[in-house]
């Protein structure tokens, strides 16, 4: 069986809000719809090529619809529904799951409960058949992932979901922002200044390769760490030029 993927094309694509989780979006910055339009021709084109592609039809009042990977989770025969985090995307719900219902049985789409915020493939990412990361802390949220983890789980209970916390900040805001799963291989990149330590420890427990770090309590400490870390230095399998000291707190460090 091919492969299938979902799009939804870029002709109404704007920026006619702003949202407080993404810096980037800016009412006097509107993008170029005629590039992003022949851009995403040419991803459809190959995307048809590689596999079967299934076209949503915009809607001319959904302007962000076309980050359509936004809009649920696929996990072979089901599909879980996004629950958007922002009330101005929460608009793209109904037409969306219009669609998924026509690929998919009714049975088979999973719906949230109120509250449980989950931005589909933007935050949930497979790195192998039976385990899934899902970023949290800026639009998705644990109960939405606790969720997703019941439906994934009563389907195959060998399944792992792993949240991986991020700084609650307006840069990084999907983990596919700050996080590529690199193709045909067991590797990643990833930023790790978007997520909390906690998040950086998730990310090194699964064997994503980080360089050291220390989150230290007091000036003691973080001299402390300096003074070891320059008797280590030499052995490290990589050059430095020093380390570098961060609050880890975006409001502290502001």
């Amino acid at each position: 069986m091919r492969k299938k993927f979902f799009m939804c094309d870029p002709s109404y694509f704007d920026v006619l809000y702003e949202l407080d989780t993404n810096e980037h979006m800016k009412k006097d910055v509107r993008p170029d719809r005629a590039v992003a339009s022949m851009q995403w021709a040419r991803l459809a084109l190959r995307c048809n090529e590689l596999a079967q592609a299934h076209f949503s039809k915009p809607h001319p009042e959904l302007p962000d619809q076309t980050f359509f990977a936004n809009a649920g989770l696929p996990y072979k025969n089901l599909f879980i529904m996004s629950n958007f985090y922002h009330e101005e995307r929460r608009r793209e719900y109904e037409p969306n799951l219009k669609f998924f219902e026509k690929h998919f049985y009714a049975e088979n789409i999973f719906l949230l409960n109120d509250g449980a915020f989950f931005e589909g493939q933007g935050d949930a990412v497979w790195l192998n058949e039976e385990t899934l990361i899902i970023g949290c802390g800026v639009r998705t949220n644990l109960k939405g992932i606790k969720e997703v983890e019941r439906v994934l789980l009563g389907h195959d209970s060998k399944i792992k979901v792993i949240p991986i916390f991020m700084k609650k900040q307006p840069r990084y805001y999907h983990l596919d922002t700050c996080q590529l799963r690199l193709p045909n291989s067991e590797m990643s990149l990833i930023y790790p200044e978007a997520f909390e330590a906690e998040g950086v420890e998730a990310l090194k427990k699964l064997g994503f390769p980080v360089a050291p770090f220390e989150v230290c309590r007091s000036q003691e400490e973080i001299l402390g760490y300096w003074k070891r870390m320059r008797e280590e230095r030499e052995g490290l399998d990589y050059e430095i030029d020093g380390i570098v000291v961060k609050v880890n707190d975006l409001a502290l460090r502001e």
